[in-house]
């Protein structure tokens, strides 16, 4: 049996072993096989989404750029690439590579679903990051005006002085 041979014999237990739910053990045969045949796209494809399934997004991502690097012409390189991104929130370039993908299979019905989920995702997570300036705002007025409640009623002798709080107009309409 020849290197090639013990290669995609090392792929197919890997791939028995992600049936089982064990990406673990998958990855030390795609791995295995990998040595054997470095050459062989695909090992480090089904690699990268043994990586993902672990959550070891960094190296997941060295093998879906590896994957691009051997078969450049092959759309599910670019959709492991675009799954690593979008677990790990870079959406945008998840779409770009989704993208890519796409241009090369352009009926490829997973690879669109995969855009279409990056972009509502994208478009939640802008959204979120719009709100967040104005949620910080209103829980640091919010501690402020409790602070300075506080300080009024609770402290013996307070240490801010709430005419002055209360002489700015803006501050009246707060309370």
């Amino acid at each position: 049996m020849n290197n090639k041979e013990k290669a995609e014999e090392e792929k197919e237990l890997g791939n028995e072993c992600m049936k089982s739910h064990n990406p673990t053990e998958a990855i030390l045969h795609y791995t295995t096989g990998i040595k054997l045949d470095k050459k062989e796209h695909r090992l480090y494809s089904n690699r990268c989404f043994a990586f993902l399934q672990i959550q070891q997004f960094y190296l997941a991502l060295q093998d879906a750029e590896t994957v691009i690097k051997l078969n450049p012409d092959w759309p599910k390189g670019y959709y492991r690439k675009g799954e690593v991104q979008f677990c790990t929130e870079n959406y945008e370039e998840a779409i770009r590579s989704y993208e890519t993908g796409l241009a090369l299979d352009n009926a490829n019905e997973g690879i669109q679903q995969a855009i279409n989920k990056s972009k509502q995702k994208l478009e939640e997570y802008i959204k979120a990051k719009r709100r967040l300036p104005w949620m910080g705002l209103a829980f640091g007025v919010l501690v402020g005006i409790t602070l300075i409640l506080a300080d009024h009623f609770v402290a013996e002798n307070p240490m801010l002085e709430v005419k002055a709080f209360l002489s700015y107009p803006y501050c009246i309409m707060l309370l």
